[in-house]
């Protein structure tokens, strides 16, 4: 899946540039990463934009997979979704390379709750002509800490919207074409999937990943004699079956044709129009905050308890309870905070390893962040408070500090990060050889041997090393000055 999305940014990339090529053949990609290079340094806040486009581990899959690829997902619901968010010669044009940024990065999903209110934040500080706040990258904010900031913008629109729909007159419902089909698990969405490509038909994942594991919910609205439609009456076909994606609070997330080309196909007020009756008071939430309180508290079995928090869990997601004021923790949307959590348990840092949109982060026992998610994988080095984490495909370390925080101590720029015994020495790879580095006295790490080596290995000592060169096995022992000598090959 990894290959489907570098696929999917790298199209994205040439659309939102204008480059129209096909990426069919290997001995186009170094022109085409050429031309985008070149494109994003000549854009004004691009001289030096992260993405590594030479790096050609990023492009494996390229070649002749390329087309196969392509067709096994469904690359047009993005590229159209970002080309409606992101139309040239609009505010947010230069921002689109930005969101783009997002998604390779892996900080941004689609079709996620933080994508859509993500979207929603920057249309709306459009509106309200505050964009220019941000810079073309949004000043390295990750797309929570933009939600975060412009929550209160937020919620006052999902206010002015429910004002808007609930002052037009709808009707009751009574003459409408539609049937209404409540989608409260996959198994019901799953009947679906032989008359429409909807993934969240196809597969449990992607139901769970569009409804917060079940906390938000579907429906279906199916028009009289739906199944006979054909394909070849193009907008008689949009219409004829409509999925809406609601909110855990009742609000609007996505609406998308059976086409499946838009997450945006009518807004609130498109659908209660279809639907004669007020969307909101047809499409309830599955759960009434209170029924959702209910729920954690009475079917969720206590994971931790200080004298602050009840921590919950139920299903994969845990909730904090504050026994101060006797509520569930919410988000800064107002809407109840829950997280998947990743470990089995509460380490000796107080802190539980926990996962959003596929990547891993730590948050405390009270429900407070330590690290927001952003990490591909999290690893416990049981050696002074030390965990190996990777990003980007690359693993870097990182170390709890006294006062509960975590500090990074090398970024992520090895292959692989391993423990070797005593020494306080580690084997990292780069570029496919193996070296040594050492944990300082003052909390630092120095380069002991640059990696050249194919394999290292412990030794019951503490003091010799196996390594492996072209085939050819050797020892390595540590000298008084703290450097290993000249393998003796055996």
């Amino acid at each position: 899946m990894k290959d489907n999305n570098i696929l999917l940014m790298e199209k994205m990339f040439r659309t939102l540039c204008g480059i129209e090529v096909d990426l069919l053949t290997e001995d186009k990609e170094s022109s085409i990463r050429s031309k985008i290079r070149n494109y994003l340094r000549g854009k004004k806040g691009f001289g030096k934009f992260p993405v590594n486009l030479e790096n050609k581990e990023r492009y494996e899959g390229y070649g002749s997979k390329a087309d196969a690829l392509i067709k096994e997902i469904d690359e047009e619901l993005l590229l159209n979704r970002y080309k409606k968010a992101f139309p040239r010669n609009s505010e947010l044009w230069d921002y689109g390379l930005g969101v783009a940024q997002l998604y390779w990065d892996g900080r941004l999903k689609p079709n996620t709750t933080d994508e859509s209110y993500f979207i929603l934040a920057l249309e709306l500080m459009v509106k309200k002509d505050i964009i220019g706040k941000y810079d073309y990258m949004f000043n390295g904010k990750s797309p929570q800490e933009i939600i975060d900031e412009n929550a209160e913008l937020i919620k006052q629109n999902s206010t002015e919207v429910r004002k808007e729909v609930e002052s037009q007159e709808y009707g009751d419902g009574s003459k409408t074409d539609y049937e209404i089909v409540p989608v409260h698990d996959f198994e019901t969405a799953k009947q679906y999937s032989s008359y429409v490509d909807w993934c969240v038909t196809q597969g449990k994942s992607y139901y769970n990943s569009y409804t917060e594991n079940g906390m938000g919910t579907f429906y279906f609205l199916l028009k009289d004699g739906y199944k006979e439609v054909s394909k070849d009456n193009n907008e008689e076909y949009a219409y004829s079956m409509i999925a809406v994606c609601i909110y855990p609070n009742g609000g609007l997330k996505n609406c998308t044709s059976r086409w499946n080309d838009t997450p945006s196909f009518l807004d609130a007020k498109g659908i209660s129009k279809l639907l004669g009756r007020n969307m909101f008071k047809a499409l309830p939430p599955r759960f009434t905050k209170e029924e959702l309180n209910k729920k954690i508290i009475d079917e969720g079995t206590i994971y931790s308890k200080t004298n602050n928090t009840i921590v919950y869990k139920l299903g994969k997601q845990i909730y904090f309870y504050n026994r101060k004021t006797n509520k569930l923790k919410e988000n800064n949307l107002g809407e109840i905070f829950g997280v998947q959590c990743y470990s089995s348990k509460f380490d000796k840092d107080n802190c539980i390893i926990i996962m959003s949109d596929d990547k891993m982060g730590f948050i405390n026992r009270d429900g407070e962040f330590v690290i927001e998610p952003k990490y591909d994988s999290i690893w416990d080095l049981d050696r002074n408070n030390e965990r190996i984490v990777k990003l980007g495909g690359k693993w870097g370390i990182i170390r709890l500090n006294s006062n509960g925080s975590y500090s990074t101590v090398i970024e992520p720029k090895y292959e692989d990060i391993g423990v070797l015994k005593g020494n306080n020495e580690r084997q990292v790879k780069l570029g496919g050889k193996f070296g040594i580095i050492r944990l300082n006295s003052n909390g630092s790490y120095s380069t002991v041997f640059e990696p050249k080596y194919d394999s290292i290995w412990d030794l019951d000592g503490n003091n010799e090393r196996k390594v492996e060169l072209d085939g050819k096995l050797g020892i390595i022992t540590l000298q008084q000055d703290g450097t290993y000598s000249e393998p003796v090959w055996e």
